[in-house]
């Protein structure tokens, strides 16, 4: 008796931290003043799991989480590369938080998930950040494994398939990443590599520097809600803070091959890269405090550093620390790349959008 009103209360609170009351929601067409878009007359996943299955046994369904903001222009090639994904024996279900974007983003999501309804949709009606819209997806998830993805990332034709048949093979592995393509203006400039073994991963991960691409990532439900989710605090490095506290309890593990395209572009912008480090410092800040080493104290003051200088030198200190991390593309897989990109185009609705 205890435990079924413990739980309803942990759905209540849910509820009322994430803003889900029924309440509180508008009915569609019409719109909040702090948010331009208009907010879902309709919560999908009502009955929100906080634990895994009752029976203890993993179900088949992968649920892939997408937080988006002012992504017009690259969240339909995103949503399509998950829609068409060759996934198996599995199940999927594509979960995006619309974070009060101003432009075409929520019309162009709308669109979607009138063409297919494994596609759920969640507006806030102010602007929450990264953290947040992700906990809410994984909060209202079905599947027993949460893959991400950015809304201006792709994910390649097996991405899902590989990676959860190799939680499902390694039953003491909790998150597992993979190579990522680099991609620049619709082409590969480079491939991103990790090491494969969880003893090499978390000596990266003790330093305070993700291994992988954290939109490379699947993780196993549970184990996202054993680390306490997201820092909704942090504006960057809220993937590395929960792969920290991931690692204390699960291995990790790296696919050896790229299975995901995340985007560059900001990253060729001086004042961006001078931001992302400004930012990254109090993340940085709270994992030296939590795990105190030299290490990691090395790492924060570098951040420090970086922070502060021109970002024209930030730019080439990175290419220089980068060239052991990302290799070449070869002739094959960027005409993989390319076919895999024509597919999605053609399934593209962002033209019929009005």
């Amino acid at each position: 008796m205890r435990s079924t009103i413990n739980l309803i209360g942990e759905k209540i609170i849910a509820r009322k931290k994430f803003g889900i009351i029924s309440g509180q929601l508008q009915k569609r067409g019409s719109t909040d003043k702090k948010c331009a878009a208009p907010v879902m007359d309709k919560v999908y996943h009502e009955n929100i799991r906080t634990t895994g299955l009752d029976n203890g046994k993993m179900n088949n369904v992968i649920s892939v989480i997408m937080p988006t903001y002012n992504n017009e222009k690259e969240i339909g090639m995103a949503i399509s590369s998950i829609i068409h994904q060759d996934t198996g024996p599995y199940d999927v279900e594509l979960l995006i938080v619309n974070d009060c974007s101003d432009d075409n983003t929520h019309r162009i999501i709308e669109s979607w998930h009138e063409k297919d309804k494994r596609i759920n949709i969640f507006h806030n009606c102010q602007r929450k950040g990264q953290s947040y819209s992700r906990n809410l997806a994984i909060k209202h998830s079905s599947g027993d494994l949460v893959a991400i993805l950015d809304a201006d990332d792709i994910a390649m034709p097996l991405r899902l398939q590989k990676q959860a048949s190799y939680l499902d093979r390694h039953h003491d592995v909790g998150m597992v990443g993979s190579f990522s393509y680099e991609m620049n203006d619709g082409h590969l400039s480079g491939k991103f590599i990790a090491p494969e073994s969880d003893t090499e991963l978390r000596e990266f991960l003790k330093k305070n520097i993700m291994p992988f691409t954290h939109t490379s990532m699947m993780f196993r439900r549970d184990t996202m809600f054993d680390a306490g989710l997201y820092n909704v605090v942090f504006q960057m490095g809220e993937d590395l803070a929960l792969c920290r506290e991931a690692m204390e309890f699960t291995k990790v593990g790296c696919l050896q091959e790229a299975l995901v395209c995340f985007s560059i572009y900001s990253l060729t912008n001086y004042a961006a890269l001078k931001r992302r480090f400004r930012k990254d410092i109090i993340p940085k800040y709270y994992l030296l405090k939590r795990y105190p080493s030299v290490i990691s104290g090395i790492n924060f003051l570098r951040v420090c550093v970086m922070s502060v200088l021109p970002g024209w030198l930030i730019f080439q200190i990175r290419k220089i620390t980068k060239r052991k991390s990302v290799i070449a593309v070869s002739s094959e897989e960027q005409e993989a790349f390319t076919q895999w990109i024509r597919k999605l185009s053609s399934n593209d609705i962002k033209e019929r959008v009005v």
